[in-house]
């Protein structure tokens, strides 16, 4: 090492000087080292590895043993394991290049494949060899640097001349360098945010946060008192009464099983020990005042909400997440003031956009929306009243307006809506939250329609084709104040936090993937649904297909254009409904349309008919629900509507008669129209010679599949077929039995609430119907628990989703019961069959249980499904 030290640079440069001026004649010898080399030998000691690549990888270490003197022992070192390495190995291990590898599960490799090393040295560790130290001279050119003024003398003793025998050896450095204060400050910081964030995102912290402020009045518990849910139980249609009793039914049970206590909702635990019971605690309030106490409240209630946003919903333990919400949402049902803040809080643009948009995490996405709809449905009892003088200031009726907290952020809520085009993946909770709204009451829908709601749901959906893209454009209708300093903070923003290159083009890539995604437009759609049932835009007021009492009528040719598009126009409408929920809600609002503008039900029902007749089967699902509120919309025109749609149902049944699975589909829908409608049963009782071949066509194709040759398919078609021939056969006879109000296929839970220990029926992998129990639940989703296929499953699902149905409503309908009896009478028959096959051979032996069982699965075991 010594032409790398001060002393060897010095040497090799005043060598260099004296070849220069020397002439060819001088023969001076060379100059020497100026201590003994010996003092300058180092050996390798250590050695930092790096496998991966420079976006990423892994470290890992080589050390010698430094204290065995008469052998060289080295280890490997990597995370928690250790152990003996080979000095030989290292040039393998630590300079890259390449190696061949092959197939280790066999004793020679018949193609060895040659792959790049990704495993290099990074830091490399020497010590020296010779004890002593080297002797530098007292002269200031030649020594090392001394301490300059920003250096201190260490109090740490280099040598143990001074100590005592026996006593511990303190090894340092007499002086050491003083860090520049920049550097220092900055260290200081980066590890003042590790500790925080290490603290923050601990589970101890989160029961301690947890604890606090669900239990530091416990004289006047929150989450004893107040209700844990969303109070909007008006808004979905459920007898608030009657659901409380059910779940306090359910929480007696469980009290009877657990030495725990529940809140109203059961989502909260309470462990005995931990809570003082009213009578044994202190009076708080008389002690201190109930001013004092409220406001202590509100700053806990502040601190915890803070902390879910800021912290919970990043950190990847997620299991107190459902208390914390439980627990903000009692706050927010017992506090006008806490929704305010809470709303005021999402009144930023960065936070909103933050927490609803680009947030990667879906379930986060849906429960901080759930979050400030709670708020919401709380505020807007007290706001509602208020909203429509917004309007009023707008319209110069009045001089001011009520600055509502709830309108202020609806506003900004609406004025954003286009920048959503860029976070098409990720935006539909920022839309469910305009739906909800809408779902609150009258006076919403109103405010939502005055603020032209129509025109910019077009504008979105039909983009720069819309002829209105222009309109909100430098737009001042809709005022909102923005809220530049929330209290829960800024995002941090890109330009103020340092990224590497990787980094950034990742970042770019996933905002990238975000715009390109499928847009889901299924609370886009709610929106429309609800507000558009507000509008009168034809003569009649009393159509049925209005959502409530209100008939408004302000509208604009904009507002109107969903209602005069090119029939390919609403084509790609339908073609937009992929879910259940998505369908429903376009139905609602083409129904509402054809039933108010004659012209427009002619033209989508023309519409629907060519595209069932001529689409492919996987492409005509969403038009089966859609015809069938058209066919059941109640009004003058109700009998002519029926006859025409059903007539033209069944021709559209013989023009595909050549293919099985076209027919038995349309003969699925055809079937459960009976079932629905008594109307639709009498009509075909009535006209049965123009239908009844369908039944002798059911009767010689009873299956439809390309898999019909195994016997298990073979069994849930024919089962099928038999069902239906049956209700046509019956519907033939004029015995006319209809089922109006069991539970359908086309239903959903959307408006449903959950509790723990509910009874539910879920598709268990998208495949068969088991019953489920509710073992969390939360407004936005459920966690569930269930059996399938001897493994206990516990999927958290949305509460939007249709994998889950009402308890049995699918194993007791009646058409699942004749199916199943069906079945077991085709497999008796199958049995028998194979029976009189041996007996025919002269094989005695009957038929083994095990061969019943692989032909297809046992009865008993079997679960419904629901087709």
């Amino acid at each position: 090492m010594e032409p790398y030290t001060q002393e060897g640079l010095k040497r090799r440069e005043e060598q260099s000087k004296r070849d220069e001026k020397k002439d060819d004649a001088d023969e001076e010898p060379p100059l020497e080292p100026k201590y003994p080399l010996e003092l300058y030998e180092y050996k390798l000691s250590g050695v930092l590895v790096h496998s991966g690549y420079a976006e990423g990888g892994h470290y890992y270490s080589f050390i010698k043993d430094r204290e065995l003197t008469d052998e060289e022992r080295w280890y490997e070192f990597n995370d928690e394991s250790v152990r003996d390495f080979d000095k030989e190995d290292l040039e393998s291990e630590c300079f890259g290049g390449e190696e061949k590898w092959g197939d280790s599960h066999f004793s020679h490799f018949l193609s060895m494949k040659t792959t790049e090393k990704n495993r290099n040295a990074y830091v490399l560790f020497y010590e020296r060899v010779s004890k002593e130290d080297i002797p530098y001279e007292n002269e200031d050119e030649e020594e090392p640097a001394q301490p300059a003024e920003n250096q201190e003398e260490s109090d740490i003793v280099m040598d143990s001349e001074n100590n005592e025998e026996g006593s511990e050896l303190i090894l340092a450095r007499k002086n050491t360098m003083k860090v520049p204060d920049e550097i220092g400050d900055m260290v200081e910081e980066d590890n003042r945010k590790y500790w925080q964030s290490r603290f923050m995102f601990s589970s101890q912290y989160s029961e301690f946060i947890l604890e606090l402020c669900s239990l530091w009045n416990t004289r006047n518990v929150t989450l004893y008192n107040y209700d844990t849910r969303n109070r909007d139980y008006k808004q979905k249609g459920i007898n608030e009464a009657a659901f409380k009793e059910e779940v306090n039914k359910a929480s007696e049970m469980m009290r009877a099983n657990l030495s725990k206590h529940f809140s109203a909702n059961k989502s909260i635990k309470f462990y005995t020990e931990k809570i003082l019971l009213p009578s044994e605690s202190i009076d708080i309030y008389q002690k201190y005042g109930g001013e004092m106490i409220d406001s202590t409240e509100f700053e806990i209630f502040k601190h915890v909400t803070t902390f879910y946003l800021t912290v919970k919903q990043r950190s990847l333990p997620k299991e107190l997440v459902p208390e914390l919400l439980d627990l903000i949402k009692a706050y927010l049902n017992k506090s006008i003031k806490a929704c305010k803040w809470l709303i005021s809080q999402f009144s930023n643009k960065e936070v909103l956009f933050e927490n609803l948009a680009t947030c990667p995490i879906p379930d986060m996405r849906r429960l901080t929306g759930g979050l400030v709809y709670c708020a919401m449905v709380h505020l807007y009892e007290e706001e509602k009243d208020l909203l429509n003088e917004y309007w009023e200031y707008k319209a110069g009726q009045k001089e001011s307006y009520s600055e509502l907290t709830s309108g202020n952020f609806v506003n900004l809520l609406l004025c954003n809506m286009e920048e959503m085009k860029k976070y098409t993946e990720n935006n539909p909770q920022y839309f469910n939250l305009i739906a909800k709204f809408a779902g609150l009451g009258p006076e919403a829908r109103i405010y939502l329609l005055k603020a032209k709601i129509l025109t910019r749901i077009t504008n979105f959906y039909l983009q720069d084709s819309s002829p209105d893209s222009d309109q909100f454009i430098g737009d001042t209708s809709l005022i909102y104040e923005e809220n530049l300093v929330p209290d829960i903070g800024l995002p941090t923003s890109v330009e103020n936090a340092y990224i590497s290159i990787w980094e950034e083009m990742m970042m770019k890539k996933r905002d990238s993937a975000i715009a390109d995604g499928a847009q889901d437009y299924t609370y886009i759609w709610e929106t429309l649904s609800l507000c558009f049932r507000s509008c009168q835009i034809g003569e009649s007021s009393d159509l049925e297909t209005f959502i409530d009492h209100v008939r408004f009528k302000e509208l604009d040719e904009s507002d109107l254009r969903l209602c005069t598009l090119e029939e390919a126009d609403y084509i790609a409408l339908i073609k937009t409904c992929t879910t259940k929920l998505c369908t429903r809600f376009i139905g609602d609002f083409l129904i509402h349309a054809m039933a108010s503008v004659p012209s427009l039900e002619t033209k989508i029902k023309g519409l629907m008919i060519q595209e069932i007749n001529d689409k492919q089967l996987d492409e005509i699902e969403p038009y089966f629900p859609i015809f069938k509120k058209y066919l059941m919309i109640q009004d003058e025109n109700t009998e002519n509507r029926l006859v025409e749609g059903i007539k033209e149902f069944i021709q559209i049944i013989e023009n595909n008669a050549k293919f099985p699975a076209f027919v038995g589909r349309f003969t699925d829908f055809l079937v459960k129209l009976c079932n629905r409608s008594r109307a639709v049963a009498e009509y075909l009782a009535a006209t049965s010679d123009e239908w009844e071949w369908i039944i002798e066509w059911m009767k010689k194709n009873p299956t439809t599949s390309k898999n019909s040759h195994h016997i298990k398919t073979y069994t849930k078609e024919t089962a099928n077929s038999q069902y239906k021939i049956k209700r046509l056969e019956d519907i033939r006879k004029g015995e006319i039995v209809t089922y109006e109000h069991e539970y359908d296929s086309d239903d959903d839970m959307y408006d449903s609430k959950n509790y723990i220990g509910k009874k539910l029926d879920v598709k268990a992998m998208g495949q068969s119907w088991v019953t489920a129990e509710v073992i969390v639940a939360l407004d936005e989703m459920v966690n569930l628990s269930y059996c399938y296929n001897n493994t206990q499953k516990c999927p958290w699902i949305p509460a939007e989703v249709s994998e889950y149905a009402p308890h049995m409503a699918l194993q007791n309908r009646h058409d699942i019961i004749m199916i199943e009896e069906f079945k077991k009478a085709i497999r008796e028959q199958y049995r028998s069959n194979i029976q009189q096959q041996y007996e025919d051979s002269g094989n005695q032996m009957g038929v083994s249980d095990s061969h019943a069982h692989n032909s297809y699965d046992d009865p008993n075991n079997e679960s419904v499904s629901d087709d």
